[in-house]
């Protein structure tokens, strides 16, 4: 037994005769005042050893992840494995920062803000050109979840037809670096390309004011189901298979390697969970994502939800880096970006 412990009980013990001594209390009496006094010294204990949310576990700082995530189903292990309780059942507690975008998770990620983001090619090869992360897991990929819409009448039938047609995308980011690779990839040329933001691509497709519309999920499955339009089904540009990943700096990796296999293994259980059950999967989606559950199952039959990395996301990731430094927006390919041993030791 602890001294600490030892000595309250002793304290207790001459403290309860002195009292019993005073009070005139025979032997019987003592006893029930002194278990009374211990049975309240335990509660209090009990209680104080409670998380701060109240949950009845207790997560060691070392055990807490703080992940950088975005209202996307391309996440959906991620948010199932929190959903189910997986990463609980690893004994981990995670805490979910939401933000819009990549480069959001980038300015956290840069203030320690995060410790995991979770995000596309183009954000994460900018932060690793400023400062040292790693991919460790993979979290999906889907050669179409990036799609080309026109409208429904529209003479498109081909990529070929695409050639000096208007073109809206979202600029400044991985839809408008991966719409130059598919023109040099088949010799196209947009006549112009409009910046469009995403939830007005609809609108700007089923009036007609461009011609077609390179989008991602959910938007091109919306466009799809109200029959606003329809999709151009071309062959994509090898390598462009759209990975999200998770990534955490070198120094996150070292100093909390546990930690890092135990997010890896519940996204792994995540994934079979997925694949097993793909109704259950899509409700929950549903419901946090708060799309339409027709909706929903459309966009989720597009992503190939995965923790591997295949040697097509390693040619994704050189093909966009290149496509990134001819834009200017950075002077080198990052150098040994992957680091997959916390996945093979998960």
């Amino acid at each position: 037994m602890h001294s600490p412990v030892k000595n309250l009980i002793k304290w207790l013990s001459v403290f309860n005769l002195k009292f019993s001594i005073i009070f005139g209390m025979d032997g019987k009496s003592r006893y029930f005042l002194l278990f009374g006094a211990l049975l309240v010294i335990a509660l209090a204990v009990t209680l104080s050893t409670k998380s701060p949310s109240g949950s009845e576990t207790a997560f060691p700082e070392s055990e807490k992840l703080v992940v950088g995530a975005q209202n996307n189903l391309g996440l959906s292990l991620f948010f199932i494995a929190r959903e189910k309780g997986f990463f609980r059942d690893q004994g981990l507690d995670v805490e979910t920062a939401m933000f819009s975008a990549g480069p959001e998770i980038n300015e956290a990620m840069l203030a320690d803000r995060v410790d995991v983001g979770m995000m596309g090619d183009m954000p994460v090869i900018t932060i690793a050109s400023k400062i040292p992360v790693k991919v460790f897991s993979t979290v999906v990929t889907g050669r179409y979840r990036r799609r080309i819409m026109v409208p429904m009448d529209s003479d498109v039938r081909n990529i070929t037809d695409l050639n000096g047609k208007k073109m809206g995308l979202k600029k400044g980011g991985a839809m408008y670096t991966n719409w130059l690779l598919i023109e040099k990839y088949y010799g196209v040329k947009a006549s112009q390309i409009v910046d469009v933001d995403n939830p007005n691509q609809p609108d700007a497709l089923r009036t007609k004011q461009i011609d077609a519309i390179f989008t991602k999920e959910p938007v091109s499955s919306t466009i799809e189901m109200n029959r606003w339009g329809r999709w151009v089904p071309v062959e994509q540009v090898p390598g462009l298979s759209d990975p999200l990943v998770a990534i955490a700096k070198e120094s996150t990796l070292k100093k909390r390697p546990e930690a890092i296999r135990k997010f890896i293994r519940a996204l792994k259980k995540a994934e079979s969970f997925v694949k097993d059950n793909p109704d259950e999967s899509a409700q929950v989606m549903s419901n946090i994502i708060s799309l339409p559950l027709n909706v929903t199952k459309r966009v989720m039959q597009f992503d190939n939800y995965t923790t591997a990395t295949t040697q097509d996301i390693y040619q994704d990731f050189d093909l966009v880096a290149g496509s990134m430094i001819e834009d200017g927006i950075i002077t080198k390919k990052p150098e040994n970006l992957f680091d997959m041993s916390y996945y093979d030791s998960a």
